[in-house]
């Protein structure tokens, strides 16, 4: 969404027994809101670092200094009468001690990823952190049975940008020699032609390499490869970089990505009835791998007029890296 307004200070505290406050906490107070649904709530309070702070004095930074040595951690749930949901401070015993309490996991149990300073800030040594990024590995389980099939779809569906590019070579060879008659007075003309007919051969030469190389390297399979991954319980989404999103998508859904789904405002939309055939998606963070799984990750949306169910898949393209 898209705020503007202007900064000011403001008390902000947590709801603890008894209360913990920031009593000079820089605030953003937003006039304007396009695309921020305001009715639920009064607020955002982020938990990013100062690398990505207008002010740099971010809630998390200045909460750090009521601790020796903060820590916090969430539990997220749909609540319906059940667990609520609820986010807890405190010096990491006392997280580690609770935690247990709620979730029965042991401290031994919890994994370590260390989080990537990114950020150069005028003032402050050394890079600093903005996004919970850290490093993991990301793979798609197994590869497309159908791998031959998948990638010969590939390659004539990518073919047809190759197909324009030849259009125009042609087009403009065919003007070349119609005007060459008069070559003297349309010198100009044809010089230009003989240069976009150039830029399109080099044009389709390349685009050829990249087809190819998507054909033998990337449909249909999805190695595993060290990511970079921002950690955010603000989405529900998967959102991939673009440039890895076909690749992905290709190795989990094979040609039902081209036949039963869409990229809708973004995220990938299929048909429900194809997740017995998607294959899983695996990460391994802090040296454990964890997979998810077709029927962790479709949730459904609607029906087609034909009474045929649709589902959100999880997976959404990021035009970021």
């Amino acid at each position: 969404g898209i705020a503007s307004g202007y900064y000011g200070l403001d008390r902000v505290c947590l709801g603890s027994s008894p209360p913990l406050c920031v009593y000079r906490q820089p605030l953003f107070l937003a006039e304007e809101l396009v695309g921020i649904p305001m009715q639920v709530m009064d607020g955002l309070v982020g938990m990013g670092f100062v690398g990505i702070s207008h002010v740099h004095r971010t809630f998390l930074r200045d909460l750090n200094e009521s601790f020796d040595d903060m820590s916090f951690a969430f539990r997220l749930t749909a609540y319906q009468g059940g667990d609520p949901s609820f986010l807890v401070f405190g010096n990491y015993d006392e997280v580690m001690k609770e935690g247990y309490a709620q979730t029965g996991i042991s401290r031994d149990e919890v994994l370590f990823a260390p989080v990537v300073d990114l950020f150069r800030i005028p003032d402050m040594q050394g890079l600093q952190a903005g996004w919970w990024l850290v490093e993991i590995t990301a793979q798609v389980h197994g590869h497309q049975a159908n791998l031959l099939k998948l990638r010969l779809e590939y390659f004539f569906l990518e073919f047809i940008p190759l197909m324009i590019l030849l259009g125009c070579i042609l087009a403009c060879r065919w003007f070349k020699d119609y005007w060459n008659v008069e070559r003297a007075k349309y010198k100009c003309f044809v010089g230009t032609c003989r240069l976009f007919g150039r830029a399109c051969c080099y044009l389709g030469i390349l685009e050829l390499l990249l087809v190819l190389y998507g054909i033998f390297f990337k449909a249909g399979t999805f190695e595993p490869r060290t990511i970079y991954a921002a950690l955010d319980t603000g989405t529900s989404l998967l959102s991939v970089p673009i440039g890895d999103f076909v690749p992905l998508a290709l190795a989990m859904f094979g040609d039902d990505y081209w036949f039963s789904c869409s990229v809708q405002a973004g995220s990938l939309v299929c048909f429900c009835d194809i997740q017995d055939k998607v294959r899983p998606l695996g990460f391994e963070i802090g040296g454990k791998e964890f997979w998810l799984r077709p029927s962790e990750m479709f949730f459904e949306v609607g029906t087609t007029p034909h009474g045929k169910a649709i589902c959100m898949t999880g997976l959404s393209g990021n035009v970021q890296p």
